[in-house]
């Protein structure tokens, strides 16, 4: 399980509702947890992003994807 995977599975758990809590509002909780994991992940690899692209002149990953740039920020979050 990579860290989002992680992350957003940590969100559901913790959003187990109580028997006085509805199945909806459950849900909605759990919707609303997972989309501040993935906002926050967003601004975490934005800043890596302005560090190893920007501000780092060895060029590394110039020629990476978005998709292989985002597996790289990833690993550094393991």
């Amino acid at each position: 399980m990579n860290k989002i995977e992680k992350l957003h599975f940590e969100a559901i758990v913790e959003s187990e509702f109580s028997e006085y809590t509805g199945h909806f509002e459950g849900q909605e909780l759990a919707a609303s947890k997972s989309a501040e994991i993935t906002e926050q992940i967003a601004i975490e690899f934005a800043e890596w992003l302005i560090k190893e692209l920007v501000l780092s002149s060895h060029g590394k990953f110039l020629s990476y994807t978005p998709k292989e740039l985002f597996q790289e920020f990833l690993k550094t979050k393991q």
